[in-house]
């Protein structure tokens, strides 16, 4: 019997499941400090637009406030 995810821990699951092991420097492990340099964003967005962010060009350790 498998239970079904949903609301954020459903939109959480897919974030990892579109960035783990792909991006470096990307760990999605929660809605807080994962986000905060903007990383994983960016990752979801290259994901589907690889055109349009130059992934490879961006620095971690960069928090935005």
């Amino acid at each position: 019997s498998s239970q079904r995810v949903t609301g954020t821990a459903a939109l959480l699951l897919w974030c990892q499941k579109k960035t783990d092991n792909i991006y470096n420097n990307v760990n999605i492990n929660g809605w807080g400090n994962c986000w905060k340099d903007g990383l994983a964003l960016c990752a979801l967005a290259h994901h589907y637009f690889p055109h349009m962010v130059d992934f490879d060009s961006l620095k971690t350790g960069l928090e935005v406030n």
